[in-house]
């Protein structure tokens, strides 16, 4: 054990200061206790803040989710008919495979696109 240390390791030369909380006031803004009210204002501050940010952030974020719901659906449309044996049969049979990918991408992209024309823009797109 170091000198000047207790069982703890922590040094009270160190630690005293710390714990010397007092209003009765001194001579510097820190020493009074405006100091301390100012600071717990401060944070108070500073947690609304964030609570309203926050709040404003998961609204949006429920916005655009429902929003792509749509793609969601229409993707999974998609999906499905592929998958579907007697639908998946006929695809091939007719060779509508590039029709049917033609097609998705055109109504996936078309919807998207509006979607991100409807929201409010957070960075600069780049140019295509």
């Amino acid at each position: 054990m170091g000198i000047g240390r207790n069982h703890s390791g922590v040094c009270p030369g160190f630690a005293l200061p710390l714990l010397k909380i007092s209003f009765k006031g001194g001579e510097t803004f820190v020493e009074s206790p405006w100091f301390a009210v100012a600071l717990f204002a401060a944070i108070g501050v500073a947690v609304g803040i964030i609570l309203i940010i926050s709040r404003k952030i998961s609204k949006e974020w429920f916005r655009l989710s429902e929003q792509y719901m749509g793609l969601d659906r229409l993707y999974d449309y998609y999906t499905e008919m592929i998958a579907d044996y007697k639908t998946g049969k006929e695809i091939r049979t007719y060779q509508e495979q590039l029709i049917i990918e033609k097609d998705a991408t055109q109504q996936l992209l078309n919807e998207g696109i509006a979607i991100q024309k409807k929201s409010p823009p957070t960075a600069p797109n780049p140019a295509p």
